[in-house]
């Protein structure tokens, strides 16, 4: 056993002296991250589809739900550029704004189409 661990420390070491960030790779494979409630500046949110998912690769996360309030426009802007960088999964959704029992309810819905 300690053979096996020398070698996985040998080599993170090697990684590491390379520039490779071992622990962000270690967290998104063993620690998948999505945030699965994203908006753009398509309803509410402060930046463009393609901004949101480029802040998204850099934080780390493995995938983004776009979930602008009622509206899909920012949805395939979102997927054409994740496509184009390639690593990042993005879900399709909307956050739907009704009225229950007179009050305000959001719904959030994933993989629409």
């Amino acid at each position: 056993m300690i053979d096996r661990q020398l070698f996985v420390y040998n080599i993170v070491n090697k990684l590491e002296e390379n520039g490779y960030d071992i622990w962000l790779e270690f967290r998104r494979v063993l620690f998948r991250s999505f945030d699965l409630h994203v908006h753009t500046y398509h309803s509410d949110g402060l930046l463009s589809p393609e901004k949101v998912v480029e802040m998204a690769i850099r934080k780390g996360v493995n995938g983004i739900a776009i979930t602008d309030h009622d509206t899909v426009s920012g949805i395939e802007a979102a997927i054409k550029h994740s496509k184009k960088l390639g690593n990042l999964v993005v879900v399709p959704g909307i956050e739907l704004g009704c009225i229950h029992n007179h009050e305000e309810v959001h719904i959030l819905g994933y993989f629409i189409d």
